[in-house]
């Protein structure tokens, strides 16, 4: 696992706003661009995405395993913005 993606879930564990903070300075405009190619709509992928660090920040566990935690990430948007795209 990367050290920032570690740092990250270190940080949520304990629910330190800084762990959300970090989240959002890392990956935010990464996730938003990557549900926009399914989407086709950047304000829905903002909006994908915020539902997203809300079920993070909302969550016990962090996926901590190598990869684990960016694969999550990225997989969840894909499956919302599918969700988004079938209703």
């Amino acid at each position: 696992m990367r050290e920032i993606d570690q740092r990250i879930c270190e940080l949520l564990r304990v629910r330190k706003m800084e762990g959300m903070e970090l989240l959002f300075k890392e990956y935010y405009k990464p996730l938003v661009v990557w549900g926009a190619t399914f989407v086709s709509d950047v304000q829905r992928s903002e909006d994908i995405v915020q539902d997203l660090f809300v079920q993070v920040w909302e969550r016990d566990t962090c996926y901590s395993s190598y990869y684990g935690f960016k694969n999550f990430l990225y997989n969840s948007v894909k499956n919302a913005s599918l969700d988004y795209l079938k209703h």
